[in-house]
């Protein structure tokens, strides 16, 4: 078709009518930067737009949209309006998992129509192809070829799209065979891939281009100049023939010019004729009428001067009638072999017919032979009756059946013989079948109903169905009963309703909330627990969004959570998930609920519903709320009483040192300066004294270990390196145990509490290790990183199972993990039999307080 349409492709331009390409992308961008412009030039063109997405393969609803609607002002009212339709390809394509080519066709047709009808130029289409399969494939090539022939002479435009990463060069080259041409996107960049048959027409165009422009050179040569020049020279030998037989034959001059008009009249029309007549007029009153060789007349000649003009005349007339009904001749032999052509196909269009119609009529017989093989081979009971409510046809399972239904059918009440027709018939039912057939007889409407049958075990249902048959005239001639045995079926529906029964009687009285939505989150099921924990009665509930302003029970301040999570329900990104959200009652109170929340498809993939599961655990949530504020309360009291300790054990560490240390001290220089006074001369005496002084010298040192171990000094006088590195030393004299210390460079500034609280965690290690593990070396490191300062002790021992000492629940490992978290840091034990043990502790320091002990 003609009219050209803009495509809104930049490679491609205007296209026309039943325009059949395709495009080959490599990704999601390049799909999306060809389909946005293509659909808004048909917007923008009064065209009827459907986009058919590979839905949720590739490309969801959701994504087409937000990406239309960057290019396309008020989309949300076009697609109101129904200006565009986006469709899931599975669904628009497919039918039971099949590819039915001519339902598609169909429905494509009938979206065309309806364009039309709405007042739309035609329609424009995209289809990907990204949901194919192998399965699939062969049946969609042969779907493309017949929708190329179907869009031919229709204004449709159909642009299918593939993807370069799914399909190979063969495939490619089959997609490339069923479409007029095919262009690629790929990195941005385009490329058109022509047909063979586009290559071949551009081909066959410029050659009658050519042709025609040396046509219209040899055409434009001057025809109508030959025509008068004829004429000038059909006189001129006219002239000299006269001239040369005038002296022989008296009338030669006349018939010659007379010739020569009759020429030009035949060969160029009646201009020319009228030339030559001119001409001839001049020619014979100069050659040949007295006086001749001169321009006047004699009296005598004017007759014969206008006898030969009227001769001119007459002849010149003559020869153009001639020519006009030649003329008209030639048109009229063209019109007939026209006719003669039309009549010829007419002929053949007949044959045809005839042909089909025969062809028909086997088909019909078939068909007939393919009924009755149906009706006599089903199980359902068929019976055909006349205008006379006479049976006329019973197949075999009406025979084979032979009880109460098959009397109702056929018996009294359609006033057959049937001898052998029940007596248990009641004459209701024998009433009411006469009164269906004669219903449709005068309707020509089908016509289905139930019936119920007593039997011995279980009573036995059928589903009657009258329907017309009619003649040519459309009038209807009989109708087909048709029974058949619902029994089964009915017995499923009471087990289903049974089922839904007891589904109902635990939905409601499950201690959770059974809430349901479908796809869009429109609530279809409100259960009596729902009721109780929102407050909102099943009648308010039911048809309303979780979003719905007028319903609020999602708290304001989650609605962005929740958002996201019934996002991705809804496009099936997630199957379940289960959340704690706080939400409003009827009356505006926060509760807390659990949300079990479960995705239903289809066999397809796409979402029909969403179940949700509520419990409230608002109490639990007070619960654990009180609970965590009495752990903070104790917290804090640890705390406190940690605080309280290290100033009792500096206390004690001050008293120690003062009053004991320097006690000892005064005594022991007492003891010497007796041993010197006394000099006595019993060397058991002398020991005796010696070994008090080695004594008091003993516990001079172990009053000092005491005292900085209960309150180190260099802890608060040099910092955490020093009283480490002090500390890691006095232990390896003691255990023997080798200690690599990677200690940090510099000195850093740590709060008193954090420098206590670490220091205790790294005594607490190394006396575990002393006691239990029974190590031959020891790594210790102080590290900064990412704002943390980071505690780690590490032993090649003989480690331990980590949950049998968990289980134990030993003081000295919750006391390291409480005063960690006290810190606000993370506490945590590596360790497993056989291979060491690390202790690593980590607590919040910020490089702002990372500065050098300068006043030490």
């Amino acid at each position: 078709m003609s009219n050209p349409r803009q495509s809104g492709i930049e490679v491609l331009g205007d296209m026309p009518w039943g325009s059949h390409f395709c495009l080959f992308y490599e990704t999601k961008q390049d799909l999306l930067d060809t389909l946005v412009p293509y659909f808004k030039a048909g917007l923008e063109s009064n065209e009827f737009s459907i986009w058919v997405i590979s839905n949720p393969s590739f490309i969801t609803a959701e994504e087409a949209k937000a990406a239309l609607e960057q290019a396309v002002p008020g989309l949300d009212k076009l697609l109101a309006e129904g200006r565009i339709e986006i469709f899931n390809a599975l669904d628009w394509y497919l039918e039971e998992n099949e590819l039915n080519i001519e339902r598609i066709l169909k429905a494509w047709d009938a979206k065309l129509k309806r364009a039309l009808a709405q007042g739309y130029d035609g329609i424009r289409i995209s289809g990907d192809t990204f949901w194919l399969g192998q399965r699939h494939l062969r049946d969609f090539y042969a779907y493309e070829k017949q929708l190329h022939d179907f869009i031919t002479d229709l204004p449709m435009t159909v642009l299918c799209t593939y993807s370069l990463a799914k399909f190979g060069a063969a495939e490619i080259l089959d997609v490339v065979q069923t479409h007029q041409f095919a262009i690629i996107r790929r990195q941005g960049e385009w490329d058109v891939v022509e047909t063979p048959e586009l290559i071949q027409a551009k081909v066959e165009i410029k050659r009658l281009k050519e042709e025609l422009q040396r046509s219209k050179e040899q055409t434009s040569r001057p025809f109508v100049i030959l025509n008068y020049l004829a004429a000038v020279l059909s006189v001129t030998a006219a002239l000299i023939l006269a001239k040369i037989l005038g002296a022989h034959l008296a009338t030669a001059p006349i018939s010659l010019f007379l010739c020569a008009i009759m020429f030009s009249a035949w060969y160029g029309g009646v201009k020319p004729g009228l030339l030559a007549m001119a001409l001839s007029l001049l020619a014979f009153r100069f050659y040949f009428v007295d006086p001749i060789y001169s321009w006047a007349i004699d009296i005598r000649e004017v007759p014969r001067l206008l006898i030969f003009a009227l001769s001119s005349i007459f002849i010149l007339l003559l020869v153009a009638a001639q020519r006009s009904a030649t003329e008209s001749l030639r048109r009229a032999h063209d019109v007939l072999d026209v006719t003669v052509r039309k009549l010829r196909q007419t002929n053949g269009a007949l044959r045809m017919e005839i042909i089909e119609r025969k062809h028909a009529e086997t088909l019909l017989q078939a068909k007939g032979q393919e009924f009755r093989a149906i009706v006599e081979h089903t199980p359902d009971q068929i019976i055909r009756y006349d205008r006379e409510l006479r049976p006329t046809y019973i197949n075999p399972a009406v025979v084979k059946a032979g009880s109460l239904l098959t009397g109702i059918l056929t018996g009294k009440a359609i006033g057959a013989d049937v001898r052998d027709a029940t007596t248990e018939i009641e004459e209701g039912e024998l009433a009411q079948i006469r009164q269906r057939i004669n219903a449709v007889f005068t309707t020509g409407r089908s016509y289905e109903y139930e019936i119920v049958l007593p039997s011995s075990t279980v009573p036995k249902y059928y589903n009657v169905r009258l329907c017309p048959e009619f003649d040519l005239n459309s009038a209807v001639i009989n109708v087909l009963c048709i029974a058949r045995d619902i029994t089964q079926r009915k017995q499923a529906e009471d087990e289903l309703r049974l089922a839904y029964q007891r589904l109902s009687y635990h939905v409601e009285n499950t201690p959770l909330a059974v809430i349901e939505f479908d796809k869009d989150l429109y609530i279809k099921r409100w259960s009596a627990r729902a009721e109780e924990i929102f407050g909102w009665k099943a009648s308010e509930a039911l048809g309303k969004n979780v979003n719905d302003p007028d319903f609020p029970i999602v708290y304001e301040e989650d609605l962005k959570a929740v958002d996201k999570i019934n996002t991705q329900l809804m496009k099936g990104i997630v199957n379940r998930n289960l959340s704690l959200n706080r939400n409003y009652t009827k009356d505006g109170d926060v509760i807390y609920c659990e949300w079990h929340n479960s995705v239903l498809r289809t066999e397809h993939g796409n979402v029909i519903t969403i179940l949700s599961l509520v419990h409230d655990v608002t109490e639990r949530k007070k619960t654990e709320e009180t609970l965590n504020r009495s752990y903070d309360e104790i917290r804090q009291l640890t705390n406190h009483l940690q605080k309280i300790r290290e100033e009792e054990r500096a206390h004690i560490a001050r008293e120690i040192h003062d009053e004991l240390g320097q006690q000892l001290t005064v005594l022991k220089m007492d003891v010497m300066g007796l041993n010197k006074k006394l000099n006595h001369p019993d060397e058991a005496i002398k020991q005796k004294i010696g070994d008090i002084i080695n004594l008091l010298d003993t516990t001079v040192r172990s009053v000092r270990r005491i005292s900085s171990e209960l309150r180190p000094s260099l802890l608060h006088n040099l910092g955490l390196v020093a009283a480490m590195e002090w500390h890691l030393k006095e232990f390896e004299k003691r255990s023997g145990i080798k200690i690599i210390f990677d200690e940090h460079r510099e000195e850093l500034k740590i709060p008193d509490s954090i420098k206590n609280g670490l220091f205790r965690i790294f005594q607490e290690s190394l006396t575990n290790i002393s006691r239990h593990a029974n190590a031959t070396k020891v790594i210790v490191s102080l590290d900064q990183k990412d704002q943390q300062l980071i505690l780690r002790i590490e032993d090649n021992g003989q480690g331990f199972e980590k949950e049998k000492i968990t289980a134990k629940k030993t003081l000295g490992i919750l006391g390291m993990r409480e005063r960690c978290q006290m810190m606000g840091g993370d506490y945590e034990i590596r360790s497993a039999p056989g291979k060491g043990t690390t202790v690593i502790a980590a607590v919040p320091y910020h490089e702002r307080d990372t500065t050098l002990n300068n006043d030490l």
